[in-house]
């Protein structure tokens, strides 16, 4: 071998051997990366997850299981980073040092790495259909379960359990057992009296007790449950024990009023948890009598003021109650009557009482402004000693037009969502204020709307083409009933009338159950029990109501009034300006759409609010007309379309967000031809 042949074999034998040196520290670097994988979830890629519900619910309630369980998954994984730096940088972080040269420690670089833990969520939904159980079909490389929590349930407390692989689905990877079980705590109410008197300590003070849960019935420990609600009576020093109420229920605490007593209460809100009880307590304190004060004295001022084009000319009606009702006679510029004043105020003007005996409670409402925006300041107070209680009143019309929209579509005209309050509520008719008869029964509490959104589909509507029904033909004269529903009404007496999906050719029976208001919110129109039911008319509404509230499902398709959420749009409006609504002696149903907005459902006792679900059945010129003026200005856009006193109205409502119980309405009035 000459030596030419010599070099050309070392040279190829170099160079196998750097190709080998690389091999194996990308070798090196693969395995290392495939290790920490498998420390993981995931291995080196996406896995599947079986999810299993397993009720644990001896001697518990059954009935109130939802339909299905919204789970969050919170997974988690760590990264590796590797950084270079110079060795005067922190070196309690180092792992491995190198050096440049043998002979010099003067050059030396540092290699350093930080582990970063990075979090994401996966959302889950079993369903009662599905046996309660799901399986997640992709779960990311890397990743490791380290929490899962679901809404809470009455009654039952949460756990879960990774149980690895699944027997009973051996394909999945991971084995994740969610366990419901029926769990109790404990409420107890304890009175105290502080009086002076030694009868007072003797006396007996009533207690209700009212859950969130009104399946909540039979006796617990010392109260007695119906529907959720109990009453007790106690007495100095007693106390009063409800046992083994289910965890997770809210509970509410109240006193019937107890004349001569201040009360003080503690803990009376609250949610039932295992363990520790609850404890309420109340304290009556009677105040031993006090000479009566000096009489001291003070003044209130009332002031208007008219902006945007509305009428500076105008007078506005102003009343002033005082809570002593001994006050007559003349005070300054207002002359009062057993506690009353009335007078006008236009724009810039101003009235003023003076020598009103301090320390008593005033209020101040404003009439005869329709039509206008009123933000008001002071309007209700106390006299103040030597001093001046001052409340001011702001109409505000608009020009017209501008703004509009709340984020959900919509835009032009009306002035737009956001909008102050418009003039004092009317306040409708309270359920004590009308007669219980047929066709007129309040719900409990009477202004709560049905929860109407996000259905399924139930056992009688299965598909579209069995929600899609048409308007039956002439069947001929029945008394006074239109033809179209004589057959209707035959097969079912609570039929109230028919609606027509506007751009279709298909709609509704649309019920109306007097002594159940809302029965079919959960029924076919042949009674069978549905959890998508039919559209029906709210309750203190009939076919003849001057505006009357109709519910209906939102479906997750455009079947029952998940078709009217097209509304948003105003190129929908335009292609389908009218909605068709026959009653059973009124075939002429034609109603021109008015207003579109979304509102919420108030929660009891909120204040300074429009209650647009209050103003149905018949309603006073004053109330119709601050109804419409407040759907006006609510409305997404500008319709055109408004309405006067003797108008008749439709009110359409459906579920826009069952967790927060937003309602998307909508208002049309019934054409002028039509009137």
């Amino acid at each position: 071998m000459n030596l030419k042949s010599k070099k050309l074999i070392a040279y190829y034998g170099v160079i196998f051997m750097m190709l080998c040196t690389v091999f194996l520290v990308l070798f090196k670097e693969t395995t290392l990366a495939d290790e920490l994988l498998r420390t993981t979830y995931g291995g080196g890629g996406p896995l599947s997850t079986y999810y299993e519900k397993v009720w644990e619910n001896e001697g518990g309630d059954t009935s109130n299981r939802p339909e299905e369980i919204n789970l969050t998954v919170t997974i988690e994984k760590e990264e590796e980073k590797t950084q270079t730096v110079d060795e005067d940088e922190d070196e309690e972080e180092d792992i491995t040092s190198t050096r440049s040269s043998a002979r010099s420690k003067s050059k030396r670089s540092k290699t350093r790495k930080k582990v970063e833990k990075v979090t994401d969520e996966r959302h889950v939904t079993i369903t009662k259909t599905d046996r309660w159980a799901y399986r997640d079909n992709y779960f990311p490389a890397g990743y490791k379960i380290v929490d899962i929590t679901e809404e809470e349930i009455p009654g039952y407390k949460f756990r879960y359990e990774n149980k690895g692989s699944s027997t009973f689905n051996p394909t999945a990877d991971i084995y994740i057992v969610l366990y419901n079980t029926w769990t109790t705590g404990d409420l107890i109410i304890k009175k105290e009296v502080q009086s002076e008197d030694e009868a007072d300590k003797e006396r007996e003070f009533k207690f209700i007790v009212t859950l969130n849960y009104d399946k909540v019935n039979g006796k617990y420990g010392d109260l007695t449950f119906t529907d959720g609600v109990a009453g007790v009576s106690l007495k100095d020093g007693e106390t009063a024990k409800a046992e083994g109420l289910p965890i997770n229920v809210e509970y509410t605490v109240t006193e019937e009023e107890a004349e001569g007593f201040n009360i003080r209460k503690d803990n009376d809100t609250g949610t039932i948890t295992e363990g520790k009880p609850a404890e309420v307590f109340f304290t009556n304190i009677k105040e031993p009598d006090k000479p009566k004060p000096s009489e001291k004295t003070g003044g209130l001022k009332v002031t208007k003021t008219v902006t945007g084009s509305g009428n500076k000319n105008k007078d506005f009606n102003f009343t002033v109650e005082l809570s002593d009702k001994t006050v007559n006679g003349a005070f300054g510029n207002m002359n009062f009557k057993d506690g009353t004043a009335e007078f006008t105020l236009k724009h810039g003007e101003s009235k003023s009482a003076s020598g009103l005996p301090a320390g008593i409670d005033y209020t101040v409402t404003e009439s005869g402004n329709s039509g206008y925006i009123v933000s008001k300041s002071g309007d209700t107070g106390t006299i103040p000693e030597g001093g001046t209680a001052s409340a001011e009143f702001t109409n505000h019309k608009s020009s017209g037009g501008g703004g509009g929209g709340d984020g959900n579509g919509g835009g032009g005209g009306g002035g737009g969502h956001n909008v102050t309050t418009v003039t004092p509520d009317p306040k409708p008719e309270t359920p004590e204020d009308k007669p219980v008869t047929p066709g007129n029964v309040p719900p409990t509490p009477w202004y709560k709307l049905p929860v109407m959104g996000d259905e399924q589909f139930g056992p009688g509507f299965v598909n579209d083409s069995q929600n899609k029904v048409t308007l039956p033909e002439t069947q001929g004269e029945t008394g006074n009933i239109i033809p179209q529903l004589a057959e209707l009404y035959a097969e079912n007496s609570e039929l109230a009338g028919w609606i027509t999906l506007p751009g279709t050719e298909f709609g509704y029976p649309v019920m109306l159950s007097p002594n159940d208001p809302y029965y079919y919110q959960h029924h076919t129109f042949d009674k069978k029990q549905d959890e998508v039911g039919i559209p029906f008319m709210g309750p203190y509404c009939n076919k003849d109501s001057m505006n009357v509230l109709i519910h209906g499902h939102n479906m997750r398709d455009v079947s029952q009034f998940g078709y009217i959420w097209n509304y948003r749009y105003p190129e929908f409006l335009k292609n389908n300006p009218t909605i068709d609504f026959k009653t059973l002696t009124d075939e002429n149903g034609s109603y021109d759409v008015m207003a579109v907005f979304f509102a919420p459902e108030y929660a009891e006792g909120t204040e300074n609010v429009f209650w647009w679900y209050r103003y149905t059945g018949d309603m006073n010129k004053e109330q119709f007309d601050y109804y419409v003026q407040n759907v006006k200005a609510l409305s997404l856009y500008d319709t055109g379309v408004t309405a006067e006193y003797g108008d008749k109205l439709i009110t359409l409502e459906t579920c826009a967000s069952s967790k927060d119980s937003t309602r998307l309405v909508v208002v049309a009035r019934k054409s002028n031809e039509q009137k």
